[in-house]
């Protein structure tokens, strides 16, 4: 089965900074935070007790830093759009806009 999850609210301030995102999963599988880094190219998600996961956690880490030691390393291409999209102001914005309906 395709269990869900939530995207924590934290996620959107790591796509405002603009850089890969690593999430490190230990319990149920989140498929909807993976399948949205994965969509994005944004980032990669890691389970603790897979053991799979961990080696391929090394790798992309070392990957990581050997570019950035290297000064090659490109953060995410997130297009701007989705950035606010996704951004706190948009968020208190539409926040904003529903209490004053209910006023």
């Amino acid at each position: 089965s395709n269990q869900g999850g939530t995207i924590p609210a934290k996620f959107y301030e790591y796509i405002g900074a603009g850089n890969y995102i690593i999430s490190l999963v230990k319990g149920v599988e989140n498929s909807d935070l993976s399948n949205l880094l994965e969509t994005l190219h944004i980032g990669s998600v890691y389970h603790y007790g897979k053991t799979e996961d961990l080696e391929k956690l090394k790798i992309n880490l070392m990957k990581l830093y050997t570019l950035w030691i290297n000064g090659v390393y490109k953060p995410p291409n997130i297009p701007s759009h989705l950035k606010y999209v996704l951004s706190w102001e948009k968020k208190q914005s539409e926040l904003s806009k529903l209490l004053a309906d209910l006023l």
